[in-house]
């Protein structure tokens, strides 16, 4: 299964790396969930151990187009609410730099997803009408009496343009219920992680979703329609309303009749045919 994500992973990050080579403007905030839960076991590992590992096996393969940003909770403080922690602002160290952040952290305190949500959409402030991604990554539910959905909302409303996605490790329905409405409300993407390969399939993918569903440049305009010519104004130099019925033998006399110079069918001259010298020569055949 391992090497099933990973292989996804490479394909992923490959597509990824050639779209935010094409555009710009492309920015994404880690929140990472250290909380006490994840102290747990998943697959005889700490669910922190595997959350790191996973990290570090995704996020360093960010295009260095995108600029990335981490945040991290429940790292430093036990029963703390407030231990919520801007590492790195967005855009401050290489996408690559971020996976030293993690490798150190020990689990120990609460979860407090709306505030962290809420802290982190302020971050994307200065990046108003750009491509913006927060990628949630959290064994838990809401721990500090705040309102996921609600903030969720709050954030939409800012118009920042900000999709919240949520990787959902080891989580169940009920757990998922709670959280997953943040990713609705902003057109981002939920993800559940059972066990330590889906946590970096799913890591990897809403990563590149992040990156590449928001670089992808928008077909271009076509070029506007070249003006209509403008025609010139005009005047009738000739005008033939000739009408075939004109031919009809009553009409006409010919002179210097030579019946092997012309055609007359059916009471109508079909042919005629002069000799050269000009209407004025008096010996001129069928004028």
């Amino acid at each position: 299964m391992k090497l099933g994500a990973i292989a996804a992973f490479c394909t992923l990050i490959g597509l990824a790396a050639n779209a935010a080579n094409a555009s710009g403007g492309t920015h994404v905030l880690f929140i990472f969930d250290a909380s006490g839960s994840m102290k747990k076991e998943v697959d005889g590992r700490p669910r922190i151990t595997v959350a790191k590992e996973a990290f570090g096996n995704t996020v360093p393969a960010m295009p260095q187009s995108a600029s990335a940003g981490l945040m991290i909770f429940g790292a430093r403080r036990a029963k703390d609410c407030s231990d919520i922690e801007l590492v790195s602002p967005i855009g401050s160290v290489e996408p690559g730099q971020l996976m030293f952040s993690v490798a150190g952290l020990q689990a120990k305190g609460e979860t407090p997803i709306a505030e962290a949500i809420m802290q982190g959409a302020r971050s994307f402030e200065k990046f108003q009408g750009d491509k913006n991604s927060i990628v949630l990554l959290t064994d838990g539910i809401e721990e500090c009496n705040g309102d996921p959905c609600a903030a969720a909302q709050s954030v939409k409303d800012m118009g920042l343009d900000l999709k919240i996605n949520i990787v959902g490790f080891t989580l169940d329905s009920r757990q998922r219920e709670t959280i997953e409405c943040m990713a609705t409300a902003t057109g981002g993407l939920y993800y559940d992680a059972a066990d330590a390969g889906a946590l970096l399939g799913a890591l990897t993918e809403v990563t590149e979703a992040a990156v590449v569903a928001q670089t992808e440049a928008p077909p271009p305009e076509p070029p506007p329609a070249p003006p209509p010519p403008v025609e010139k104004a005009r005047k009738v130099v000739f005008s033939d309303e000739f009408d075939g019925s004109d031919l009809s033998p009553e009409n006409w006399e010919v002179l210097n009749a030579n019946t092997d110079g012309y055609i007359v069918e059916k009471g109508n001259l079909m042919t005629i045919s002069a000799a050269a010298g000009g209407f004025a020569n008096p010996d001129l055949a069928n004028v």
